[in-house]
């Protein structure tokens, strides 16, 4: 996992529409990911630290920011989000709106939750995982970041590229906006298929401002080992 920084120069946005609109936006760009059943964590993982937590909105939605610190890499860790009346252990999520794809020992790692039904306190848990993670992982890197304007709200598209000889599936891309260390805006965006050394272009649609911010794109690996996808 390779962090991607841009300093996005000030957008002017034309027009406005529905935030039915851009939520439907938002679950087309997180596309492919798969359903499950609610989450529950009933312990709290020793390993991984919750170094920050916010909410970011506008007149779109919400969105939950989490950022994690581990001295051990983990993969699909569960995660148990509240944010005022939304909990994520309903069933039917994505697998990607109740799991963290991966939190890498020594390295910034975020994840987003961009579904929540509007902004207040936020309390998170983190759950173990299922299996250790290995000990190279394959490497994907986004780049060619340009935040472009859209009706229903400024979205960045990029390209991401798979370094590795793995095939991934059911990817997402995180994005994050920080301004003076405080999250502004946040987003998310889904890649159903990446083959190996290859790319993908994705679309992180904004909840929030990102005008002027600094902005970090984290793309973790879905698929670790060849032949476990």
């Amino acid at each position: 996992m390779r962090v991607a920084v841009l300093v996005l120069a000030a957008l002017a946005l034309a027009g406005c529409e529905s935030s039915q609109a851009k939520s439907a936006r938002l679950a087309k760009a997180s596309k492919g990911a798969t359903k499950e059943t609610g989450i529950t964590v009933t312990k709290a993982n020793p390993d991984v630290e919750v170094v920050a937590s916010a909410v970011v909105h506008d007149q779109y939605g919400a969105a939950a920011v989490v950022e994690l610190r581990t001295k051990r890499t983990q993969a699909d860790l569960p995660v148990a989000l509240e944010v005022a009346k939304y909990r994520n252990d309903l069933p039917g999520l994505e697998h990607w709106l109740t799991h963290v794809p991966l939190v890498q020992a020594g390295e910034r790692s975020f994840w987003v939750d961009d579904q929540i039904l509007q902004a207040g306190a936020i309390d998170v848990k983190i759950g173990m995982p299922k299996a250790a993670a290995p000990a190279k992982l394959p490497k994907l890197v986004p780049t060619d970041l340009l935040l472009e304007p859209d009706p229903s709200g400024a979205f960045t598209r990029g390209t991401l590229r798979n370094d590795s000889a793995i095939e991934q599936h059911k990817l997402m891309v995180y994005a994050v906006a920080e301004r003076h260390g405080k999250v502004v805006a946040a987003g998310r965006a889904g890649v159903e298929r990446l083959k190996a050394h290859d790319k993908a272009t994705f679309k992180v649609f904004w909840i929030g401002d990102p005008k002027g911010a600094k902005v970090h794109v984290f793309a973790p690996p879905t698929v670790l080992e060849e032949g476990k996808g």
